[in-house]
């Protein structure tokens, strides 16, 4: 893989909800992050240099922490920092595998108070360059399977040659993990400190493998390759930071990277899931087994299912044995894990920056076909070709094209799953555009006043707190930032609900309402008392802490309009969310009371109230005052010089006669210049020539009514 300086993938799921939703889900947003510099094969002498990106939808802060250094950070709202990471700091040499490293762990960690964030890696070489998202400590497991690749072709250094990995870290004290397979691996690694870390190495493939805590800790776990080969030459490693089992569907759209070959692999979580491919039963797995198709490569769509949860990885091959025709193409080795249907989202932001050799970008799509007239780029029906899925016609997908350096925010009614891709001259990067993850405890904010539950609050506005718990308590210390509402209940009383997947949830509700006034990240601490059940994990003193925003949707307006009288114009409104509903008052005069800018006409001066208010039952105004002009100046000169000062003939409110008719004329009685309406003003060119100076003549015709104006214009350079 060739130099790649820079990727960065930005993924913000800001509202999360699913169309079948396996059980309560939050976003790859969090508070808390644990990310690793993984052994790297070089190329070609140049050892690798890793950054983490973080990014947020609302400005905040933080620290990168390593080991003892701590490198602090701040993050404009829409915007990315990048945090170089010391190699010497971080990176596991290939001689550090198979033993517990203290003090290497990449831990990120947002201030107190702080919105949350969104993480990403890059490690990259002379030729060889990986990435992955970053997954918040909330949302890790206790057990994972791991995915990657083996292959006879591997990179070299020094006498070092590419190996199959395995990482975890542990993000409590004293976390014992077992890694174990039916190829011979049985390893045992106690990780005695939070932030400790194990790379197992091994030159078999490591797919299959099961990572999981011999007690009740969480931790984060990675695999992937320091440098591969897949049916060619060219060699890249492989990364992906795992996904807990909680986190696995049983429903996926493979869609083929564009005009390229791929494979995938299917790993089982239990005993007896059976596969089926375009519904047709195709294998039967045990759980670990891994399965893999016979007739490869690939190059056609397909719809998986499995009566069980599975995990499925999507693997671009080197860039000789890329192309799915006799086109030469561009590439190299990849590997993406999936999101399931269960765990899709319905928006989400994201920002690419890409710098040398990738020239092609695209985003792939896979959703309901009841949803696909309702799925927008930045707002817009994306122009996209979309096909249904040939086994079941309920599902369609896309392979959408889109430029370097955009920004893209990708919304639809309904759920999607979207992977985002991108190529240069072997080199390849590929990500999972966001993702939600199961959790098995959460909090709920019901407005009271608009009766919508979710999981932000509304400024000002009266709310219901509740959580759902994994089991039942015996006693609830419920804790606020401001203590007077701090209480304590014995015996609360639970609804008892069932998952998908039969497990019981206990939704508890705080005994008030709540109400804040400031903006921002806010959060209660929830003390439980659970009884004894089933899992010892999910019993005894347990505390939870929930951080959640407190929000109000913004809308900017003018603050003065001005229109002649009978005229017509826009009220520019404007806004950075999405999903408001409008009302203006009054609604006379105005187009469409309905929209964020409407035409708007009237005979007097007139102030307008817009009223917006998001899915949530936020609400927010603003004003604008319409002004009515009884004439407006028409300037006698101008100076199309192009110094920018009177490069044009401004006629000021003219626009608002959207009927006009605007001519000019010569001293011969030529018309050098006509216009319907005035959107373009007279520039002083007739022909794509420019007007000699002198003096010419002007008829403004209203069309409304009014009477025409006319004289002469002067132009001077």
């Amino acid at each position: 893989m060739k130099p790649l300086w820079r990727i960065i993938l930005c993924f913000f799921c800001l509202c999360f909800a699913s169309s079948a939703s396996k059980a309560q889900s939050v976003s790859n947003e969090g508070l808390d992050f644990w990310a690793v510099f993984p052994t790297h094969i070089p190329s070609n002498g140049a050892f690798a240099q890793m950054s983490i990106y973080i990014t947020a939808t609302k400005a905040s802060r933080g620290n990168v922490l390593i080991g003892s250094a701590a490198i602090p950070f701040t993050v404009s709202a829409n915007q990315i920092v990048e945090i170089p990471i010391p190699y010497d700091l971080a990176n596991i040499a290939d001689s550090d595998g198979n033993k517990v490293l203290s003090d290497k762990s990449i831990h990120i960690v947002v201030d107190t108070g702080q919105p949350k964030v969104a993480v990403f890696a890059l490690i990259s070489a002379q030729a060889r360059s990986e990435a992955y998202l970053v997954l918040p400590t909330e949302v890790m497991g206790q057990r994972y399977y791991a995915m990657s690749e083996a292959s006879p072709t591997v990179a070299g250094f020094n006498g070092i040659s590419g190996k199959p990995y395995i990482i975890v870290i542990a993000t409590e004290d004293n976390t014992d993990i077992t890694l174990k397979n039916n190829n011979g691996i049985d390893v045992s690694v106690h990780l005695s400190k939070k932030g400790d870390m194990y790379e197992f190495l091994d030159v078999k493939d490591v797919t299959g493998t099961l990572i999981q805590t011999n007690g009740c800790q969480k931790f984060a776990a990675f695999s992937g390759h320091s440098g591969i080969a897949i049916q060619g030459n060219s060699a890249d490693p492989l990364i992906q930071q795992l996904y807990p089992l909680e986190s696995w569907g049983k429903t996926y759209g493979i869609i083929p990277f564009i005009d390229r070959n791929y494979y995938y692999k299917i790993i089982a979580a239990e005993n007896n899931t059976k596969i089926s491919i375009d519904g047709v039963q195709t294998a039967s797995l045990n759980a670990g087994e891994v399965y893999v198709p016979a007739a490869l490569p690939l190059t056609t769509p397909y719809l998986v299912t499995a009566n069980l949860p599975i995990s499925i990885a999507q693997f671009a091959y080197s860039q000789s044995s890329l192309s799915a025709s006799s086109a030469p193409v561009t590439g190299d080795p990849d590997m993406v894990i999936l999101n399931p249907e269960e765990y899709n989202i319905k928006q989400i932001t994201l920002f690419a920056s890409f710098v040398r050799t990738v020239q092609e970008f695209y985003l792939n799509v896979f959703m309901k076909t009841s949803g696909v007239s309702t799925f927008k780029i930045n707002g817009v029906p994306a122009n996209a070709i979309w096909k249904q899925m040939g086994s079941n016609p309920a599902y369609s997908y896309a392979q959408i094209p889109y430029s370097n350096s955009t920004s893209l925010t990708l919304s639809a009614d309904e759920g999607f799953n979207a992977m985002a891709y991108g190529f240069g001259n072997v080199e390849s990067y590929a990500y999972s555009a966001g993702t939600n993850l199961a959790v098995s405890n959460f909090l709920k904010l019901t407005n009271v006043n608009a009766n919508v539950t979710g999981d932000d609050g509304c400024i000002g506005q009266p709310l219901t707190v509740k959580v759902i718990l994994p089991g039942a308590a015996k006693t609830l210390n419920w804790k606020f930032e401001d203590a007077s509402l701090n209480k304590t209940v014995t015996n609360p009383v639970a609804t008892i609900t069932t998952s998908a997947e039969g497990i019981l949830q206990y939704e508890y509700v705080y005994p008030g309402r709540v109400t804040y006034g400031t903006l921002g990240t806010h959060r209660v601490t929830l003390n439980a008392d659970l009884e004894a059940g089933l899992n010892p994990c999910t019993s005894g003193n347990v505390t939870y802490t929930y951080d959640f925003e407190i929000v109000q949707p913004e809308i900017f307006l003018p603050d003065v309009v001005k229109i002649l009288p009978g005229g017509v114009t826009n009220i520019k409104g404007s806004t950075k969310n999405l999903n408001l509903t409008y009302k203006w008052s009054p609604q006379t005069g105005l187009s469409d009371p309905s929209i964020i800018n409407p035409n708007v006409s009237t005979t007097h001066d007139q102030l307008y109230t817009l009223t917006a208010t998001s899915d949530l039952g936020c609400i927010t105004t603003a004003e604008v005052l319409v002004q009515v002009v009884d004439s407006f100046d028409i300037p006698n000169t101008f100076s199309p010089n192009g110094d920018g000062i009177n490069d044009v003939w401004n006629l000021q409110l003219l626009n608002t006669y959207l009927n006009s008719l605007v001519e000019v004329f010569n001293r011969n009685g030529e018309k050098v210049f006509s216009s319907i309406g005035y959107a373009n003003p007279f520039d002083g060119n007739y022909q794509g020539k420019a007007l000699p100076v002198g003096t010419y003549y002007y008829i403004i015709t209203p069309r409304n009514g009014k009477q025409n104006k006319t004289g002469p214009l002067t132009i001077i350079r």
